[in-house]
């Protein structure tokens, strides 16, 4: 899932630094001076939780677990403990919480050693030393993200260090098992640190498809859904989907993918067990990863370029604007070029009839997705 709305956050307007964004590709280049993004400064305050009518979550949280980069924030007691508070290792934490770090450290370094920009160097997320991920009631959501920075200083736990946030449900049930939501909403940070551009179909179907990582490649290697090659497939297959359009992204690695995918595991990660003795990392199976990563690479440099067509600061655009219709049809053009830019036999005839498809003039998603 996507960013979390918290009407208790007030955002700072504190100034860290500034760069100097070049665009190049207009009669002449131009070059415009930016903010760089500054940290979320929250108003939750611990202090005053019984005089709140309704409580944030957060302010639930009183224990929390570092593990690498990882700060993890959850409580035993109320109305949001985890439910499961086994500690079958007797380490002192949950074995839920644990696990959640075991799985969250796999794939954030699987996702650095394949090249993926990390998102605490990224400039959109300036000032970010930790990846935070806070484990409470998500009334019927397994996880969200935060394409924005923040620090809560007036929470004893979390703290004034500027971290990106990531929410994840206290009842995953039979976790870890098949679950793979630390992995997936850890990718929404990559993605976005490399653009705006925030449609669902994107976020969530590559998202799926970098779940490969942790689990069982099979389903990916089959790509079983043929690239839409009308305007109608397009629509109805790509842009009125979300989490099902990883079979979009699928059936891409397996065009663009070379025999299975192999990857090297860094590490010892190909031994990494949970608490429970079960694998980590599930194969070493990882289809499409150059073609994901030149889909990122010119999605980095298209969100720049609509930046500077709109006169927008190319970190900071409005989430009406991120999420806007019409983005739409520039993200495929990413995809395209992505795809023009590799290596599709014996495809040429199903990557071609997509690459034909024209945009079509308006697309309006309340009324035409079923």
């Amino acid at each position: 899932m996507m960013k979390l709305n918290d009407s208790n956050n007030r955002v700072g307007n504190m100034v860290k630094c500034v760069c100097l964004l070049m665009v190049v590709g207009f009669s002449s280049a131009k070059s415009y001076a930016y903010n760089l993004p500054s940290c979320g400064v929250s108003s939750i305050d611990l202090s005053k939780f019984n005089q709140y009518e309704d409580p944030h979550p957060l302010l639930y949280l009183d224990e929390r677990y570092n593990s690498g980069v990882f700060r993890i924030f959850y409580t035993k007691k109320g109305m949001h403990a985890i439910k499961d508070t086994r500690d079958d290792d007797r380490s002192g934490v949950p074995d839920y919480i644990e696990n959640i770090a075991i799985q969250a450290n796999a794939a954030y370094d699987i996702y650095n050693s394949l090249g993926f920009k990390n998102p605490l160097n990224s400039s959109a997320f300036n000032g970010a030393k930790y990846i935070g991920i806070s484990v409470y009631d998500l009334e019927g959501y397994n996880g969200l993200s935060y394409d924005k920075a923040w620090s809560y200083p007036k929470h004893p736990l979390i703290g004034q260090d500027c971290g990106l946030q990531i929410r994840l449900s206290n009842n995953m049930r039979g976790f870890p098992g098949t679950w793979s939501i630390p992995a997936h909403e850890l990718f929404h940070l990559y993605q976005y640190g490399y653009a705006r551009m925030k449609p669902t179909w994107y976020l969530e179907g590559m998202a799926r498809w970098a779940e490969q990582a942790i689990r069982d490649s099979t389903p990916y290697r089959d790509g079983k859904m043929y690239l839409p090659s009308t305007q109608n497939e397009v629509k109805n297959e790509v842009f009125c989907e979300s989490y099902d359009v990883n079979r979009l992204f699928g059936r891409l690695s397996v065009i663009t993918g070379s025999g299975y995918g192999s990857i090297p595991l860094p590490g010892s990660l190909d031994e990494m067990t949970y608490i429970n003795h079960d694998m980590v990392v599930k194969d070493n199976r990882f289809k499409g990863v150059s073609f994901v990563k030149k889909v990122l690479d010119r999605m980095s440099k298209e969100s720049d370029i609509i930046s500077a067509e709109k006169g927008w600061n190319p970190y900071q655009w409005k989430e009406s604007d991120q999420k806007s219709l019409e983005f739409y049809w520039p993200v495929i053009d990413v995809i395209k070029n992505a795809l023009r830019a590799s290596d599709y036999f014996p495809y040429e005839d199903e990557v071609e009839s997509f690459l034909s498809v024209k945009p079509f003039p308006f697309f309006n998603k309340e009324t035409e997705c079923p």
